[in-house]
């Protein structure tokens, strides 16, 4: 690997040695004595200008004395640390077009060259020197064939060099700028795509009339457009799917980078994942919270908690115990208290909720820890993997309908939620959630829902909210047709036109079917709203198929063992029905493999589901019970998919969540551009544009 900077050399030698002076600082100073000379450097630093150790000139042979004048001039100062390569054209002088198209092809086969010879060192390529025309070649050259800058130089006239001292006196240097005309270019697109054209077909003999480097340029520049519509077609033939249009119009390299490069759990993977926006289709409002940000919610109600301390004994009695539990760090105690709701959510009978939960939680606000070992127990990453959905569900005993019983704590967990989107840089979310789970402490479902709206929605922010109610399969029916109603009255209201975008079944899936809700979901297919079901994470396939068939389902929550009836698959790529995995969760729940946790003989589904076309997402499910975010989501799914993802498969899943909200078509368009714009300026960043 080297550095070559290729010129057109005329009979101002001068010019190579003040490009020399801006590439190579340290063994040419020219510009040392520069008042600016600190900005010169930093202009090179900023383009990424490394020393170079060839130089290649392109010349006519009336440039000879100017020649042995350079060459002369290196031996003085370089030694052998540079070496100057002539490139002849052959030519006198350029009179007649035929002599300029000598020379354009004598320039093209240089950058050519030097780009091989280079083997993934820098090529710079100078605008000055020679005749106009070959500083016009050169920079076609450049924007054909890639380069790393190209350079110009700009003075007040001629300037001799000089004679001692290497560097130029002051009054000189002023006179003279080396600048950078553009910074990197990658080769052209055709060039990626056609295999045949290779260096040594057009070699550096002066031997110009053999085959014509130019004359095939041209030929490919007129192919260009139907050679990269088949590379697009390509493209589309090698995956199934969808995703982002503009990545099509990327350069082909990069394209092939993004499809080889894997996203492995490690800092440079997090970096990916974290610049990614995303969406966020499956997020249960009751399970949002870390052990830290419950303790943040219960201290909103801090007010409340000191006012039932000072008016009942009894209560602060209960208080003061859990508090010297917690500062005694009286483990099996707490955990006693924890696994108990209802000593914990109504200690004291005059005592309203959630102030029994808020006083418990306040307890640990100088040690969340502790909170975090009451809350998981002995358990680790590697314990947690298929516990089953009852032992992960009493992980959040203490959150959701326990905790989110007033307005005040609502609110300060809908402000948990927004900040935890801000960080995981998330531009859209949907929120599921229960209001009538959350009536306890007296206000209405419609209460509860306007307060979400209104909370999640106030203050700018760069995410998109929008809200999806739930109905459980267990518990009284009569739930489910309050939830159902609840919609249906909000659907009348402007405000939730098009915030309240789906509708959800939950719970435990043996519980009861989905087609034993068809009749109480009537109502909802009839306001055409979408339908998401849980179904196919614990319980087999026929739950999925029934969730479709029966309910209409736009989506699948989790659909872990959809690949088991291919038909079935199929149905779901024909009306583009979405699924949505969680991998903490899945993990936790179920159980699979991991590349350094997981349980054996379980594959995850995503591979299947990415290569077969299905829509699928990367959601979080419960954070907080599953301590995630949805950065990390996308990290736990590279480590539980067979060869891992690569970076435009996560792009892909990126498009997907996009692309199969809920949201409005108006809306889901907005948002679905304003994510490919980011993608795009990121891959920029990553990959130079």
């Amino acid at each position: 690997m080297k550095n070559i900077c290729v010129f057109t050399f005329g009979g101002t030698w001068e010019i190579i040695p003040e490009i020399l002076g801006f590439l190579n600082p340290d063994r040419f100073p020219l510009y040392r004595y520069r008042k600016d000379y600190d900005s010169l450097l930093q202009i090179r630093k900023g383009n990424g200008v490394e020393p170079v150790s060839e130089i290649w000139l392109v010349t006519t042979k009336g440039t000879s004395e100017a020649l042995q004048k350079l060459s002369g001039w290196l031996r003085l100062h370089a030694t052998d640390a540079i070496v100057c390569r002539e490139i002849p054209t052959g030519l006198t002088d350029l009179v007649t077009a035929g002599d300029c198209e000598q020379a354009r092809e004598a320039i093209f086969r240089a950058v050519f060259h030097a780009g091989q010879e280079a083997a993934g060192g820098k090529v710079y390529l100078s605008l000055a020197g020679g005749r106009k025309t070959m500083s016009a070649d050169m920079q076609d050259a450049g924007n054909i064939f890639g380069c790393s800058a190209m350079l110009h130089v700009i003075s007040s006239g001629k300037v001799e060099l000089p004679e001692g001292e290497i560097c130029f006196p002051v009054a000189v240097a002023e006179t003279i700028t080396p600048i950078v005309i553009s910074g990197e270019r990658k080769k052209a697109p055709f060039l990626v795509a056609e295999k045949g054209i290779l260096p040594q077909d057009y070699p550096l003999d002066g031997n110009w009339a053999g085959k014509c480097l130019i004359r095939k340029i041209s030929e490919l520049q007129k192919k260009a457009a139907v050679l990269l519509s088949n590379f697009d077609n390509a493209i589309f033939q090698m995956e199934r799917g969808e995703s982002f249009r503009a990545l099509h119009h990327l350069h082909p390299e990069i394209i092939r980078r993004l499809n080889e490069e894997i996203v492995l759990d490690d800092i440079d993977g997090l970096k990916w994942v974290e610049a990614l926006p995303k969406a966020e289709l499956h997020c249960h409002f009751g399970g949002i919270l870390s052990a830290e940000e419950m303790i943040t919610v219960a201290m909103s109600e801090e007010e409340r908690i000191w006012k039932c301390i000072a008016n009942c004994n009894e209560y602060a009695d209960w208080v003061n115990r859990i508090q010297s539990a917690v500062d005694h760090e009286e483990v099996n105690f707490l955990r006693s208290l924890y696994t108990d709701k209802a000593k914990v959510r109504t200690p004291i009978p005059a005592i309203p909720e959630p102030i029994g939960v808020c006083g418990f939680l306040r307890c640990f606000l100088e040690n969340s820890n502790l909170l975090r070992k009451v809350i998981y127990g002995d358990r680790n990453p590697r314990t947690m993997c298929g516990i089953g959905i009852d032992e992960y569900e009493k992980m959040g005993d203490l959150q959701g309908s326990a905790l989110m019983q007033s307005e005040t704590c609502i609110r300060a967990a809908c402000r948990c939620l927004k900040e935890q989107c801000r960080k995981s840089n998330v531009l859209y979310c949907e929120v599921r959630c229960s209001p009538t789970n959350y009536t306890r402490g007296g206000a209405s479902g419609e209460d509860v829902a306007r307060i979400l709206l209104d909370e999640l929605t106030h203050d700018a922010c760069q995410t998109y909210f929008t809200l999806i109610f739930i109905a459980s399969r267990h518990g009284d029916p009569n739930r489910v047709t309050d939830t159902v109603q609840l919609a249906e009255l909000l659907l009348r209201d402007m405000k939730f036109r098009d915030r309240l975008v789906g509708f959800d079944l939950a719970g435990a899936e043996g519980a009861a079917p989905p087609n034993q809700f068809r009749e109480l979901f009537d109502p909802l297919l009839k306001q055409c709203m979408r339908i998401t079901i849980h179904a196919g994470e614990t319980e087999d396939v026929e739950n999925i198929w029934d969730a479709v068939y029966s309910l209409n389902a736009d989506r699948i929550g989790h659909g872990l063992n959809l690949a088991e009836r291919p038909e079935l698959m199929n149905r779901f790529l024909d009306r583009r029905i979405a699924v949505e995995l969680c991998p903490s969760s899945n993990f936790q729940i179920v159980g699979f493999e991991g590349s350094h946790l997981g349980c054996p003989g379980k594959s995850y589904p995503l591979r299947e589901f990415l290569d077969c076309g299905l829509r699928v997402t990367i959601n979080t499910d419960d954070p907080g019970i599953s301590d995630t975010n949805l950065n990390r989501e996308y990290l736990k799914a590279t480590d539980m998919t067979k060869g891992g993802l690569s970076k435009w498969d996560t792009i892909r899943l990126v498009y997907n969540g996009f692309s199969a909200s809920f949201s409005s078509y108006d809306i889901r368009r907005k948002i679905l551009l304003q994510a490919e714009d980011c993608v795009m300026k990121m891959i920029g960043e990553w990959y130079g544009n």
